[in-house]
């Protein structure tokens, strides 16, 4: 089975903000960083406060120490979307962004770009998640390849996710 598509600044995006969403706890950069921040600030307010006895600083610095845990995802979000637009206006990682050919076989997923090709056996390719809008394959645990649902079209999305789910159960049974 295969399928041809191209890929965009967004698809980036979706991967970047499913690897997060797929981190737990404090392994969350958003969450650890947004109870940093929260911690940070309380902690220099009634330092403020003890040190100076001013309410005013104490006022400011709890004001930033809320606003920081609640607007920091936002915060985050637009920093990651700014820093993926600044890196694909390099020429050489828009080109990484052009038409790529997937193909799924008994051996592997082999994937080809102007770039070049990678060809991954069954057994480096972990698993595979499938959101709304796309579907990741995971290569030795970490979701590396993007396939976009709306690009490909919805009936070749189902046959290729399951070629890939039936070709990765053959291989795990033979291994078994």
């Amino acid at each position: 089975m295969e399928v041809e598509y191209e890929l965009s600044e967004a698809d980036i995006l979706a991967l970047m903000q499913f690897r997060l969403k797929q981190r737990r706890g404090l392994r969350n950069p958003i969450i650890f960083r947004r109870l940093a921040y929260l911690v940070g600030f309380s902690l220099s307010a009634f330092g403020t406060w003890l040190v100076t006895n001013q309410v005013f600083l104490l006022v400011i610095f709890l004001v930033l120490a809320v606003s920081s845990f609640l607007f920091y995802p936002s915060l985050f979000n637009f920093l990651i979307k700014r820093k993926i637009q600044i890196t694909y206006r390099d020429p050489v990682k828009k080109a990484s962004l052009a038409t790529r050919i997937l193909r799924a076989n008994n051996e592997g997923i082999e994937e080809i770009s102007s770039m070049g090709g990678t060809k991954l056996k069954w057994d480096v390719i972990t698993d595979l998640a499938v959101t709304p809008t796309h579907a990741f394959i995971y290569v030795q645990n970490i979701p590396t390849i993007i396939v976009p649902k709306a690009r490909i079209g919805n009936d070749d999305f189902k046959r290729f996710m399951e070629v890939c789910r039936e070709n990765k159960r053959t291989v795990q049974q033979s291994v078994d």
